[in-house]
């Protein structure tokens, strides 16, 4: 038995341990941790009250520790009991007033301690021996103080969640903004090109004409230099797409997307970057891959994964591009042989600005704008990578 100075160090030593984190969870498991080592309870937890419009409040579980691995199943009967008598107004105004005991087994008991306007607390003992102390110990004062920390603590939570999204909205925002800016100079460097494109065209066809009429045996070499401008004039024409696809400002999610004439002509757009180092080899469905979306958007999400895929191959490598359908999904792989990713990264390289790049070289939001694009498809985006050997991007959309 606990006398009157122990029982105040105690409650201080607990009051401690309530203010030590601003983190839920964190702050509850030190918490309970001091509350069982002291006063000898084996398991320990705490439920969230969620008081939904119209009906009775339920309980949600935010954690259980059981202290020093003990386990005793006869608890899950109790703490069932407990939450189906929650429901019950009456129940809750009785352990507004004084802890619930509820008898399990002999010698097994559970106590059930209010938090006001949060929850309650509970507690597993295996004896009658310290009862008392546990009752004198955790007051209604210091299980207010308990509940007003974890309120506290949840407000914080969601405050860091909000300033998360509020920093990641901005970012998108500055991102659409920089997209909206290239979207225009691609459409003007688009338009001004074609004008000595047509000039081009008219020549070629001009000279084709000249020949056939003027020279219709004309030389192998003839031919060959015709054939090299024919090819340069469209190699500029398919550019030219290219730079048109990707600059369409159109904010419709009802457009039809060829996937594989964007993958085609997000490869056009990166041609140059890949520098001779990078085999592409494209496994494509021979039937055309459709779905309804947005073509612009969908060009960037396919140039954000390729240049991924580019920048992981360090030196000489290669890049798969498989298409497949299996209805009523089209699925899209992009597989490359490059660095891969450590397994420990894998969940995080959606997450805004999280980047393993070095300082300078990215900001980390590449890939999480292409999973908010893919999901805005109501599409999945996952990834499958072993670091050292590659990784596979998987985009699943339906047709």
């Amino acid at each position: 038995m606990l006398n009157k100075d122990e029982i105040v160090n105690l409650q201080y030593e607990i009051a401690m341990a309530i203010g030590s984190s601003l983190v839920l969870k964190r702050m509850l498991r030190e918490c309970l941790s001091t509350i069982q080592r002291r006063l000898n309870c084996p398991i320990g937890g705490v439920f969230y009250a969620i008081h939904s419009c119209g009906d009775k409040p339920a309980l949600k579980h935010l954690l259980s520790i059981p202290l020093n691995g003990h386990t005793f199943p006869v608890i899950n009967d109790g703490i069932d009991s407990v939450q189906e008598k929650y429901s019950d107004a009456e129940f809750r105004q009785q352990l507004k007033i004084k802890p619930y005991h509820l008898k399990l087994e002999s010698k097994h008991s559970l106590l059930v301690y209010n938090l006001p306007d949060f929850g309650i607390l509970y507690l597993y003992k295996a004896d009658q021996f310290f009862m008392e102390d546990i009752t004198r110990t955790l007051s209604p004062m210091l299980m207010k103080k308990l509940a007003v920390s974890c309120k506290a603590c949840m407000q914080n939570q969601m405050l860091e969640q909000t300033y998360a999204e509020l920093k990641n909205t901005q970012s998108q925002l500055v991102q659409s903004e920089k997209m909206a800016s290239l979207g225009i100079l691609t459409a003007g460097v688009a338009h001004e090109i074609n004008n000595p494109l047509n000039y081009l065209k008219g020549t070629l066809y001009g000279l084709k004409n000249y020949f056939e009429e003027n020279c219709p045996k004309e030389s192998d070499t003839v031919t060959l230099l015709l054939d090299s401008l024919k090819c340069g004039i469209n190699r500029i024409t398919d550019i030219v797409k290219g730079l048109n696809q990707f600059g369409r400002d159109n904010s419709s999610y009802d457009e039809s997307c060829n996937i594989h004439h964007i993958i085609d002509n997000c490869l056009v757009m990166l041609q140059y970057q890949f520098n001779n180092k990078i085999e592409i080899e494209k496994n494509y469905v021979p039937k055309e891959l459709i779905i309804k979306g947005n073509v612009g958007k969908m060009h960037q999400a396919f140039l954000n994964l390729l240049i991924n895929s580019m920048q992981a191959i360090t030196h000489k490598g290669k890049i798969i591009i498989t298409t497949n359908i299996v209805q009523p999904y089209a699925i899209i792989k992009i597989s490359d042989n490059g660095c891969g990713i450590h397994a420990d990264n894998l969940h995080k390289i959606t997450d805004p600005f999280f980047s393993t790049k070095p300082p300078g070289k990215g900001v980390g939001l590449g890939l999480s704008i292409t999973y908010t694009i893919i999901q805005k498809h109501n599409g999945l985006l996952e990834f499958d990578s072993v670091e050292n050997k590659g990784t596979t991007a998987i985009i699943k959309i339906k047709l």
